[in-house]
C-alpha cells in the first residue's frame, strides 16, 4: 500500500474538533487505497459470517459481534480487525493521512489502542441512543478520540450519525438528561474516502438504515501516551503490543513491498486492554 503526503490539520480544523467535538474531513482517502481495503473487507465479512455459521470457536468468531434477521447472521462488529484482515493492510495505520490527523489532535506521542470494523445493517432495525463512548475518564481530560474510515456513504435521514455539538466536555447521567433540540443536532453527510473523527464523551446516536443495506466504517480509537502510562496505568504488555503494532505498520509503510510475518501480528493481539478504560465496543453508531 503506497503512502501518499497530505497536509496535517489547519488551526481552523482542530479548533473546531475542540470546540465541535468531531471533525469531519472530506475526500481524505484515495481511490487506490479504499477500492482494494473495501474488497478484503467484504472478503473477512464473509469469513465471519461463515464462522459464525460453522460453530466452530476461532478467534476470528471470537472477535465478532453478530445480529440475526430470520435466522440468518449478520456482522455488526469485528475487533481487531487488522488481525483478520492480515498485515499487507497494515500499512494503512501508518498513512500520513492517519498519522498527520492524529499527531495534530493528540501531539507526538499517541497510541492506538483499538481497531475495529463496525457494520450498521438494515435488517438489525436498531435504533442506537444518546451515548457517550467513553466508559470511564480521567480527571484531567485527555485527548481520546475515534477516527472513522467510512466505506460506505451515511447520508442524513438513512441512519447517519448525529452529533451534539460541545458536550465532550464532561460525562452524563443518562437518567437525567437535558433535553436536546433538533435544531442543535448536526448530522454529517459523508461519503465513501470522507473520515470523521469524534471525542469519545461527544454525544452521538444514529437511526435505523432506511435504503441502503450496510454502512462499513473502520474505527481506530487514539490516546495519549502519557494517559495509558502514567495516569490509567495500562498493564505494560497490553501497551506494548498497541505500540508495537503501530511500529510495524510503519516499517511496513516505510519498506514498500516488504511482508511482515503473521506471527508478528499474531503478537501484537495476545494482550487486551484494559476493558474499563476502553470504549463502549462501538455499538452501532457508525
Amino acid at each position: 500500500m503506497a503512502s501518499i503526503s497530505s497536509p496535517a490539520l489547519s488551526k481552523a480544523q482542530i479548533s473546531s474538533f475542540h470546540q465541535q467535538g468531531f471533525l469531519h474531513l472530506k475526500n481524505w482517502l484515495p481511490k487506490d487505497v479504499l477500492d482494494p481495503l473495501s474488497a478484503h473487507i467484504d472478503l473477512v465479512m464473509k469469513q465471519a459470517i461463515e464462522a459464525e455459521k460453522s460453530d466452530y470457536n476461532s478467534r476470528l468468531r471470537a472477535d465478532s459481534t453478530y445480529t440475526y434477521s430470520f435466522a440468518q447472521p449478520f456482522l455488526k462488529i469485528l475487533d481487531n480487525i487488522h488481525l483478520h484482515m492480515g498485515a499487507s493492510f497494515l500499512p494503512l495505520l501508518a498513512l500520513p493521512q492517519i498519522t498527520d490527523v492524529i499527531s495534530s489532535l493528540c501531539g507526538a506521542e499517541y497510541i492506538c489502542v483499538k481497531d475495529v470494523l463496525v457494520c450498521k445493517n438494515k435488517y438489525e432495525r436498531i435504533e442506537i441512543p444518546w451515548h457517550q463512548d467513553l466508559i470511564t475518564m480521567s480527571d484531567k481530560k485527555y485527548p481520546a478520540f475515534a477516527l472513522g474510515i467510512y466505506l460506505d456513504d451515511s447520508t442524513p435521514g438513512d441512519g447517519a450519525v448525529d452529533y451534539m455539538p460541545g458536550t465532550q466536555s464532561k460525562k452524563y447521567d443518562f437518567n437525567h438528561m437535558p433535553p436536546i433540540y433538533d435544531e442543535e443536532i448536526v448530522t454529517p453527510e459523508v461519503q465513501v474516502g470522507d473520515i470523521v473523527i469524534h471525542d469519545l464523551l461527544v454525544l452521538h446516536k444514529s437511526d435505523p438504515l432506511k435504503y441502503n443495506d450496510q454502512r462499513r466504517t473502520l474505527y481506530y480509537e487514539f490516546r495519549q501516551l502519557e494517559q495509558v502510562t502514567e495516569v490509567e496505568k495500562w498493564p505494560s504488555n497490553s501497551i506494548e503490543c498497541r505500540l508495537n503494532l503501530m511500529r510495524a505498520a510503519q516499517e511496513m509503510a516505510r519498506v514498500e513491498g516488504q511482508e511482515h510475518q503473521a506471527e508478528t501480528l499474531e503478537a501484537c493481539y495476545q494482550s487486551p486492554i484494559p476493558f474499563n478504560f476502553s470504549a463502549d465496543s462501538y455499538s452501532g453508531e457508525s
